[in-house]
């Protein structure tokens, strides 16, 4: 178990996802961690636009609804 802050304003739900979780911030930046006694970030990925709503996954996609556009991440 850890105790740091991954950064600020997270309104949305994290995620969990193939045995890690995602944190989305209200910037528009999703912290991926790995689940541990340590804090491992495995990627910071940025959408460019503000992000309130959490992110859903269905069918292999991600769908992320950001301040002016709706992003369909998959095939």
């Amino acid at each position: 178990m850890w105790n740091e802050r991954i950064g600020r304003e997270h309104d949305a739900s994290s995620i969990t996802v193939r045995g890690h979780v995602c944190f989305t911030s209200s910037k528009g930046d999703m912290t991926v961690v790995k689940p541990g006694k340590e804090l491992v970030v495995v990627a910071t990925n940025k959408l460019g636009e503000e992000v309130r709503a959490s992110p859903l996954i269905t069918h292999g996609q991600w769908l992320i609804r950001g301040q002016e556009h709706l992003y369909c991440i998959g095939k």
